[in-house]
């Protein structure tokens, strides 16, 4: 994982700037109709959906910690880590619960948790004035699947 960090008067500040990311060229679906329905649709956007609430703890953790030359490098990897750890649990949980969408009620209680976990870290949104002054550009990619959470450019094309 690649990050910059300023000093300021012995404060050390890292910068980034963390996106959930759709990978267009790993995304497939069946070709059969049956397989291209509103309901499949809507259980992979949750799928994206948690990728970028995952996104979103990661930009909070981050902001939220405070960080010295010595142990700046150790502390911004093992939140990547855990962060990036509950997310791929997350996923997991959602897949077996629904049962990858067929169960219905399940699939709709999930769909609500996602909207509100959502709705809960809307402060740590790409977009937000808060997370584009403290997270600003690095290069590189954090892998997260064929979704994904990447860091890179600057702030200046996601202020939407």
């Amino acid at each position: 994982m690649e990050y910059s960090a300023k000093i300021t008067n012995g404060k050390v500040t890292p910068q980034f700037e963390i996106y959930a990311a759709f990978n267009k060229r790993k995304s497939w679906v069946k070709k059969q109709k049956e397989a291209r329905t509103a309901e499949i649709l809507a259980h992979e956007q949750a799928h994206f959906d948690i990728a970028e609430i995952t996104a979103r703890k990661l930009r909070k953790a981050l902001l939220n910690e405070t960080y010295s030359r010595n142990n700046l490098e150790e502390k911004i990897n093992k939140i990547y880590q855990e962060t990036i750890q509950a997310g791929d649990a997350m996923q997991a949980q959602y897949d077996e619960e629904s049962d990858h969408g067929l169960n219905k009620p399940q699939q709709l209680q999930w769909l609500k948790r996602v909207e509100r976990e959502l709705m809960e870290l809307a402060d740590y949104a790409r977009w937000s004035k808060k997370s584009c002054v403290a997270l600003k550009s690095a290069s590189g990619l954090l892998g997260y699947g064929s979704g994904g959470i990447a860091k890179p450019g600057t702030c200046a094309d996601s202020s939407r």
